[in-house]
């Protein structure tokens, strides 16, 4: 913002040039909104009683990090699994029970919009899954 103000005072008198920094600043120099991620959870065995899943997420266009949150089970409150520069990840669920991710990009200082999947409901225990 400072650069922006130093060059739209020295140019006040070249308005058509102050229009095209205007534009410029505003598609390719100022962060963007990243696009809504592409997330896939697969499961791939267990660890004892724990169900393990492969999470992947991937953005199309610019980024500098992710925020991934899970839920175990059908109430409570989502908590952090990973922030960073990771696309890839290897979840331990809870068992017998739902499990949900959600995924969203940052760009800088501007976040997108998560995206979310349920993962499917594993039994590593021996009890039955449940019925719905």
């Amino acid at each position: 913002v400072l650069v922006y103000n130093l060059i739209k005072t020295c140019l006040l008198i070249n308005t058509e040039f102050e229009i095209i920094f205007k534009k410029l600043w505003v598609s390719h120099i100022r962060p963007v909104a990243p696009e809504k991620p592409t997330i896939t959870g697969e499961y791939i065995g267990c660890s004892g009683s724990t169900p393990l899943y492969a999470l992947n997420w991937s953005v199309n266009g610019p980024y500098t990090s992710f925020h991934v949150k899970y839920l175990k089970g059908y109430s409570g409150s989502w908590k952090t699994l990973h922030q960073g520069t990771k696309t890839g990840y290897v979840y331990h669920g809870a068992n017998n029970t739902r499990n949900k991710i959600k995924v969203k990009a940052i760009n800088g200082s501007i976040s997108g919009q998560y995206a979310e999947i349920t993962l499917p409901i594993r039994n590593c225990a021996g009890a039955p899954p449940p019925v719905f």
